[in-house]
């Protein structure tokens, strides 16, 4: 059964919240019933999700007024949580946007007024304001800092502001609730930024819509000393926060493709990067090395993936469509270094498209390139 976009509204519950939902159902089964309208859930969509885990059979009950359940499920919702000010203006703002009566077609006119969702909320309509501001320039992460209490309403509006790369950079070193210093934070990303390029050159002053990114992770490993081994041994190396804080989306097109090299163990912290640069995740390919390397984890490492994000509605499909599996053809590399063929690969897949790799040790033909290793070399 589809849910409504009013009940898309609220978050879902807590791991413990809904294990212990699930744990009552089973006990004593549904005690309230799922609200329907027009074959949609309007109010119960967790108790839902527990009925269909428990395989326990769902108790409906259909809406049966005429006007739209919005009012009824907000203040029920309302009701049952105790959720803070800054949450209920965010949930306010999304309430504004949704058309009354949940026609996907009703025009913006029929919208809720920011005035009506405030008052529905119990919160303030410049709350809601600035709820809205969040909701529309602020990145998932930030959001996510507001539901949970990390960052005051008003301190997450301005950094809404700020360059999707400084959102995360605060986001991610944020400890406290509210930031005694937003200038300081932001100051601080671009000092982060800055330092990681240690160059005088600054980045291309145009947009592309192919980018090749081979950042110089540090593993975790600035505690241990240079080695043959550690990646600080050969080249100058970088926190995530400092990757994820330069300002790549503003190098991008409003339609782009980026393809991001990252170690296995360090996957997570490849996906936040392509978020803080504007980029949605939607696939990977695999390069097979022809060496192992040894690493402190379980597996002797012999491959690395390269993840491939989108901005906006990304590219159209590739002119030729590689496979997935990257071979290593070209004897013995440099540490870091990557096969030549993904170039190749990438020019067959996107001919015609600016292209700019970052972080290069060479400008491949056709290419700009960025990076420190690249700049001794000039």
């Amino acid at each position: 059964m589809k849910i409504h976009p009013i009940a898309k509204l609220f978050p879902p519950m807590s791991p413990q919240e809904f294990a212990a939902l699930k744990a009552d159902i089973k006990q004593h089964g549904l005690s309230e019933p799922i609200l329907v309208w027009k074959g949609q859930i309007v109010d119960g969509k967790d108790r839902w999700r527990a009925c269909n885990e428990l395989g326990v059979q769902p108790v409906y009950r259909q809406w049966e007024s005429e006007e739209s359940p919005e009012r009824y499920v907000v203040s029920m919702n309302v009701m049952r949580r105790h959720l803070p000010a800054a949450v209920r203006a965010l949930l306010a703002a999304k309430l504004a946007r949704i058309p009354k009566g949940g026609n996907q077609h009703a025009s913006q006119e029929a919208s809720m007024s920011q005035a009506e969702a405030a008052a529905r909320f119990k919160v303030s309509r410049s709350s809601v304001q600035r709820a809205k501001t969040i909701e529309e320039s602020g990145i998932a992460g930030l959001q996510k800092a507001l539901m949970t209490g990390k960052i005051t309403l008003a301190d997450a509006a301005v950094v809404a502001t700020w360059r999707k790369s400084e959102q995360a950079f605060l986001v991610k070193c944020s400890k406290v609730a509210r930031c005694s210093d937003l200038a300081e934070m932001r100051d601080a990303a671009q000092k982060n930024a800055a330092k990681l390029s240690n160059t005088s050159a600054p980045l291309p002053d145009r947009k592309f819509s192919v980018i090749l990114a081979d950042p110089p992770w540090n593993y975790g490993s600035q505690s241990m000393p240079p080695s043959r081994v550690a990646p600080h041994g050969h080249y100058l190396t970088a926190s995530t926060e400092s990757i994820a804080a330069l300002p790549i989306q503003d190098r991008a097109l409003d339609n782009a493709v980026l393809f991001l090299w990252v170690p296995s163990s360090l996957i997570p912290d490849g996906l936040k990067v392509m978020e803080a640069w504007g980029f949605k995740y939607i696939t990977s390919a695999v390069w097979v090395k022809r060496r192992h390397v040894v690493t402190p984890g379980p597996f002797l490492q012999k491959h690395e993936p390269l993840l491939i994000g989108k901005r906006g509605k990304g590219l159209p499909k590739p002119a030729k469509q590689p496979m997935s599996v990257i071979e290593d053809h070209e004897g013995k590399l440099a540490h870091s270094q990557k096969p030549a063929v993904v170039h190749n690969m990438i020019d067959a897949m996107y001919p015609g498209h600016p292209k700019l790799e970052l972080f290069a040790r060479r400008a491949p033909p056709g290419w700009e390139a960025w990076g420190n290793e690249l700049e001794k070399k000039k």
